[in-house]
């Protein structure tokens, strides 16, 4: 599980089946997906910032969520990689 903030003050929670809420300050939420990728394959790693989110898949792909509206996250690169280099989580 992964935790942070955007830069209006809504806290981010990321699981490892790739399904992100995204908190008001009231406790309110909206759930998104990573999409199916992320949900069978899980979340190794992730970072969140102020504007989105990068994470990284079971199959050593990056997934990138720009802006916290819900959007389909968008494939960066793949890390070329079959197995995880570490396992350690950057949250």
């Amino acid at each position: 599980m992964c935790f942070g903030w955007t830069y209006d003050e809504r806290l981010v929670v990321l699981n490892e089946e790739g399904t992100y809420r995204v908190y008001d300050l009231q406790g309110d939420y909206q759930q998104y997906s990573l999409g199916s990728e992320a949900s069978e394959l899980g979340v190794i790693d992730a970072r969140i910032h102020d504007n989105g989110l990068v994470a990284l898949t079971g199959s050593m792909a990056l997934l990138e969520v720009k802006d916290w509206q819900g959007g389909r996250p968008l494939s960066l690169a793949n890390t070329g990689k079959l197995v995880p280099v570490s396992t350690r989580i950057w949250c």
